[in-house]
């Protein structure tokens, strides 16, 4: 059973995931599948991206959150990590060199521990986003009407403390505006002594750049 816990994080985490690997099928089959199947309300489209909603007031605005569950292949082909201890910033990284299911693993654990908590959205775990965003690719074409209804989509992509995305794929993403308001209610964390996020320009690209 998902608990929004550091124990389910770390074993999240500490897998690379590469598409169609066992550690990929684990985190799907262990973790996602339990949680989405709660809600009731759930599909699973033709290139394996889950699809959860999680319906709000009426009149309120629809917030698509995307995350994606493959990795980039293991160069050192290791499947399991040992964990590092926390450094001082809370912050957890592999001594090894090889590479941790972290991206994006984090955000799959957020996504979850919100769909847990009804946190009305769109929540959209992707397939392949490593090898080109190939399941955002199928959903966007064949998910118009859906995209349509959506008001701000937010993917939780990206390394480090601070950065809010305007920019990836090399165009605007979000307004500077919106980055500022979204930054703000980030900031107002309890962990806000550690975090402060700020817009960003320089990302590269995530599932979204494919609505």
């Amino acid at each position: 059973m998902f608990q929004p816990t550091k124990e389910c994080l770390i074993d999240i985490l500490e897998s690379a995931r590469p598409h169609g690997s066992k550690a990929e099928q684990h985190l799907i089959k262990q973790w996602i599948l339990p949680v989405v199947k709660e809600t009731g309300s759930y599909v699973i489209d033709g290139a394996g991206n889950i699809i959860c909603s999680i319906v709000g007031k009426a009149g309120s605005k629809t917030i698509l959150f995307s995350s994606h569950t493959d990795t980039v292949k293991n160069p050192r082909t290791i499947s399991n990590i040992v964990w590092p201890d926390v450094d001082k910033n809370n912050m957890l990284s592999n001594a090894n060199g090889g590479i941790l299911g972290a991206d994006c693993g984090t955000g799959v654990w957020i996504m979850l521990s919100m769909i847990q908590a009804k946190i009305p959205g769109l929540y959209v775990f992707h397939r392949q986003e490593e090898s080109g965003g190939i399941g955002s690719s199928s959903f966007a074409i064949n998910n118009i009407d859906l995209l349509d209804a959506v008001d701000i989509a937010i993917a939780f992509d990206r390394a480090g403390y601070r950065d809010v995305i305007t920019h990836q794929a090399g165009s605007r993403c979000c307004s500077d505006l919106f980055a500022i308001a979204l930054s703000y209610e980030l900031n107002k964390s309890i962990h806000s002594d550690c975090l402060a996020y700020i817009p960003c320009k320089s990302g590269v690209f995530t599932d979204t750049a494919n609505y």
